[in-house]
């Protein structure tokens, strides 16, 4: 097992995802027009999608993580009124990860590019393991050269788990990401003008 480090690219924002395995979570890669919003509209689209407009995440509980330092740097996206919560760090515009938008399920989706580890020799990847699914790939842009895995009855079931099992043991509650059942920063919606602006830059680039 291993601990990785959740940082900012500044490093204002820190925090430690414990005792982490390959099953321990999830590793996917999503290639959806969300996911790639998501940092097109923080202008890190470079540093986190890969060429084809994806974003590898480990999905796993939030009871794995804590908060070491700037908790007060975190805010939050919506991209659609009842949309996922997408955290970033405000004070550089990092992606962090997505939750689910409330308390009830003890779930984020961090982005592999907010993982680091402290361990020198330890690699992010070898703590996660390879990616087990890849979803939306006709999303992608391009041809996507590397053979993802596609959505499996397999995964689908782990992540049914995941989400009904913390929030039966009410693992919710521990979530670094709210606090009495609300999010401790209120997500920002993205509205359709801003949307459309982000998406036309999207395609331009495509």
């Amino acid at each position: 097992m291993t601990d990785l480090t959740v940082s900012c690219d500044c490093g204002a924002f820190e925090g430690v995802l414990h005792d982490v395995t390959p099953k321990a979570g999830f590793h996917v890669k999503c290639f959806c027009r969300d996911c790639q919003t998501f940092p097109w509209a923080l202008g890190k689209e470079a540093s986190v999608l890969d060429d084809n407009g994806g974003t590898a995440i480990f999905q796993t509980s939030t009871t794995r993580l804590s908060i070491q330092k700037g908790k007060d740097n975190l805010a939050a996206l919506r991209l659609t009124p009842k949309g996922i919560f997408r955290w970033y760090a405000k004070c550089c515009n990092t992606p962090i990860g997505n939750t689910m938008p409330g308390a009830t399920f003890s779930f984020v989706g961090l982005l592999k590019t907010a993982l680091q580890t402290p361990a020198e020799g330890a690699s992010v990847d070898a703590a996660i393991g390879p990616v087990r699914s890849a979803a939306f790939k006709k999303q992608a842009r391009g041809d996507i050269a590397e053979d993802y895995p596609g959505l499996t009855l397999s995964y689908a079931l782990s992540m049914i788990g995941l989400l009904f099992g913390g929030a039966i043991r009410g693992e919710g509650k521990k979530s670094p990401f709210f606090s009495d059942g609300e999010p401790i920063a209120e997500p920002r919606l993205i509205d359709e003008a801003e949307r459309s602006k982000i998406s036309a830059r999207m395609d331009a680039a495509s």
